[in-house]
This record gives C-alpha cells, structure tokens and sequence, in this order.
C-alpha cells in the first residue's frame, strides 16, 4: 500500500509517528503566538525544522545525526544533488505548506473561538497536554539516539596534543605512521560497491547477483555489520582505510581542506613504506571531501571524472561503473608493466539511492527489471563478473589479494527488503589465510582484514584491538573520545 511505503520511507511506524507529534506540537506552540512578527520567526525556524527531519529521515532512516551534519552543505548538496530533483521538489512544496498553516494557526484557533470558550480552550489545553505527554513518550525512541551522535559539535573544537589524547584514552600504544614497521605482501584490489548489502544476494533479488553469488560459494565470504560513524560513503571509506568511525566535530569532511599530514595510520601509509603505487577510482571524488582525504592519506593516483576524457555518458554524478571498470584494466595493465606492487581502490556509483543511475549501455547485456536500481543492482554485478574474469584471464588473482565489500546499507525504505533477510554488509574475498567466520565483525575490522588477508606484515594497533564487547555499543558511548582522537590525528593548518 502507498501509504505503509510512505511511513517505511520515513523511518517506519514510531520515527514517522514522532514527526508526526513534532509536527502538531509546533503548529499548537505557533497557534497560542498572537504576536504576528514573533509568530513568523518561530513558524520559519520550526518548519526548517521539521523538513529537516524529514529530509533526514528519507535519506537515511534516522533523524538528524551527525551522517546528516556531514552532508548538509552546499558542497554536499551540488555535488549529489542532480539525484533528487523529484524529492527536493516535493520538500520545497511541504515547506511551502507548512509555514502557511503555522502562519494562519492562531486566526483558525480565533475563529473556532477555542481560545475565547472557557470550556474548549480547556479542551484544547488538555490536547495540548495530551501532545506533549506523547512526545515525551515517543521521543525517548530513535529521535534522542539519534540527535546524541551531534553531542561533539557542542563540545569546545580545541585541537590537544594527539599522544596526550591517546594516552587519556589508554591507547599509547598506537602505532603512528612514523612508528610503522611492515613488508609488502600481495597486490591489493578493493571494490566498494554502493549500498549493494547483503540483502540483494539473497531472496527475491539473488536472481540480479549471479555473479557475486558465484564468488560468495567459489571464495570466502564473511558477514560484516555497520557500525555508527561509518554509514555513508566517504564514512566508509574513512573507516576501511583508519579503522577509526568518520566523527570529525564542528568541521566535519572539511578539516581535509586544510589538513596537511595524518597522525591517524591508513592502510594507505603502510603501503606507501611497502613500496606499493596506490590507486583511487571513483566517479567524482569531489563530493563530500574525498579527495582532500586521499591526499591525506597519501594516495599516489586519484581518477575520476575530471582527469578522464569525456565520452558523454557521465551522470550527475560522474564516471559511470561501466567507465570505472574500463579504467581499472588500464590501470591493471599498467601496473603489470611496472612490475612493483600496487593496491587499487575502486568505488561505484550507479546503485545509489534512491532508483540507481541508469546506464542504457548496459540494455545489450541485461534485459529490462522491474525497476531502474533492479537494472543497476543487475548492471554492476555483470560488471563484477567481467571484472574478474578479466582478472583471472590474466593470471592477476594468484598473487592479487581481493576485496568486495558493501560501502553501507542501501538507503531509504528497507520494506523492499521484506522477503531478503537479514540485512548486513559483507566482504567477499579470494584470500585464504584469514578465518573470521565466527567472529562479530563491523566495519572498523576491515582495515586489519584487508592487510592481513594480503599477508602484509605490520605492527598496526587499530581501534578495534582496543574494544571488549560490543563494539557498535562502545562508538555510540565514546563518539567524543573517537572524535577528539581523529580531530587531533589530522594535521591542519588552522591549528
């Protein structure tokens, strides 16, 4: 039914039932404001508000936290923004009706002459009461958990000296980049696939992923869960380089922009020790600080579509996947003439939320699906499969160590996942020598799986070696600790 989709969009039953309490609750405070200039300001700010809240839960099923801090700027919003002309659209209209019902409340309240009958404006009170006592209710829910993960924006941004931090932290022991001692290993490629979770291996949609279905049985497979901090894509990348949940305070993705050097140890630095060339592919690196981060974390080679000839088919986005594949045999090729090791990095875009980012080139290999992220879910597990044919063909994966992993869940209304199971990440790899199976692994665990799986020795601490117990538990109790150690890791200009 539309309307259960519509409430799934917006965080399921009690998320969209708390909006909703937020919604009447302000268009009460805004209908007892009989002062028309005061009844303006506050009808704007709670509107801002509330779309806010809105927009936040349609695009990641939760309310305003710090992934929504991290995206809300103009940077953010041009960079993806071609992606949802239809739901800006509506929200501009919701805001539009918002402030004019919270405008014209207190004349409706006049006219029903609630506030001027003692016995309804006793009624109306007790609504009133009744709305808040609700809320209160209701908000001790996701609305609190949520709003908690911004708790380090309040704190004083003042940058400590990063052994000090770590030592209040008991991890002197970390293992900076200066400190690093290693050996090279195998060549390294990871795919991060956009929002491809583990739902879409499974159930209704396994039909889409034959070709990552197949390497699931043929190599070793490992459930992963997302860990808070490390949801969204540049998120993710931050964490499966650091180890470390992507919470950088008041500055958010921005302290790359100023940012010089990185106590905080990459994978990144122990390759660059080991010899290795370095390579990012991604369709647009310019969105949300990426590549500023790259060049933090020392990448020898960032491609996307700015620094490859145009062949008209780039999205909004960018480099299309069927592009970033192109490219990443040439960089293959390349690097085998080079005959040193090299690590490639490759990140889609075509899955994303909310219908993927349809590429008619791919209707002579996949036939038409029910829905356009149907095809690019279809479009990009092809593209996998040829990928490593192409990697096999040329004898690359006896001596390549490679990764296949999720970047984060898929985004918006999880009801399409009904009949999929549970819904997790995972990482499909051809190395043999490492064995989680029965371990409870999220994704600040990849770093230490990518280098160990690629047999790279290394004396590296991640934060996952300073846990015991939950470890999704421990970041959502310690989001300040973990921000004040990645604030003070990045060596920036402004401090």
């Amino acid at each position: 039914m539309p309307i259960i989709k519509f409430i799934n969009q917006l965080g399921g039953k009690t998320d969209f039932l708390v909006l909703f309490i937020i919604i009447v609750l302000f268009l009460f405070i805004n209908a007892l404001i009989k002062n028309k200039i005061i009844r303006i300001i506050s009808t704007v700010v709670t509107s801002v508000f509330i779309v806010s809240q809105t927009l936040s839960l349609y695009f990641t099923q939760s309310f305003i936290g710090y992934q929504f801090y991290v995206h809300a700027n103009l940077r953010g919003v041009i960079g993806i923004g071609g992606l949802f002309i239809n739901q800006i659209s509506i929200l501009v209209g919701f805001f539009a009706i918002l402030i004019l019902i919270n405008l014209k409340s207190y004349d409706i309240v006049q006219h029903i002459k609630f506030i001027n009958n003692p016995i309804k404006s006793m009624q109306l009170t007790k609504v009133f009461i009744t709305v808040i006592l609700a809320a209160i209710i209701l908000i001790q829910g996701n609305l609190i958990s949520d709003t908690k993960t911004l708790l380090p924006l309040l704190k004083s941004n003042n940058i400590n000296n990063f052994k000090t931090i770590l030592r209040k932290y008991n991890m002197s022991d970390y293992i900076t980049p200066d400190h690093i001692k290693c050996s090279s290993g195998n060549n390294i490629i990871i795919i991060s696939m956009e929002s491809l979770e583990k739902a879409f291996l499974n159930g209704e949609y396994a039909s889409l992923t034959p070709n990552l279905n197949k390497l699931k049985n043929k190599w070793q497979y490992i459930e992963i869960k997302q860990n808070i901090g490390s949801s969204w894509t540049s998120g993710s990348l931050y964490t499966y380089l650091t180890g470390f949940p992507a919470f950088f305070g008041l500055p958010g993705n921005s302290i790359f922009q100023t940012a010089y050097n990185s106590n905080i140890t990459s994978i990144t630095h122990v390759l660059k020790k080991a010899n290795y060339t370095i390579t990012y592919l991604n369709g647009n690196t310019d969105y949300s600080g990426t590549k500023e981060m790259l060049n933090v974390l020392k990448f020898d080679k960032i491609i996307d579509y700015k620094n490859t000839p145009k062949n008209g088919f780039e999205s909004q986005y960018g480099l299309r996947d069927k592009d970033i594949f192109r490219i990443a045999k040439h960089q293959i090729e390349i690097s085998e003439k080079s005959k040193t090791p090299f690590a490639l990095f490759i990140s889609t875009t075509d899955t994303h939320f909310p219908n993927g980012i349809y590429d008619k080139r791919m209707t002579s290999v996949i036939s038409p699906k029910n829905t356009n992220l149907e095809f690019t879910v279809a479009s990009l597990d092809f593209l996998i499969g040829d990928f490593i044919n192409f990697l096999e063909n040329r004898g690359f994966t006896k001596n390549t160590s490679i990764y296949l992993f999720p970047d984060h869940l898929k985004m918006g209304d999880p009801s399409i996942f009904m009949h999929s199971g549970k819904r997790c990440l995972y990482c499909i790899t051809n190395s043999s020598n490492i064995n989680y199976q029965n371990a409870s692994l999220y994704q600040i665990d990849l770093p230490k799986i990518i280098l160990n799986g690629a047999h790279i020795n290394h004396n590296l601490r991640f934060l996952t070696d300073y846990i015991k117990g939950n470890k999704n538990k421990y970041i959502q109790n310690n989001i300040l600790q973990i921000t004040k150690i990645n604030t003070s890791g990045i060596l920036n200009t402004k401090y």
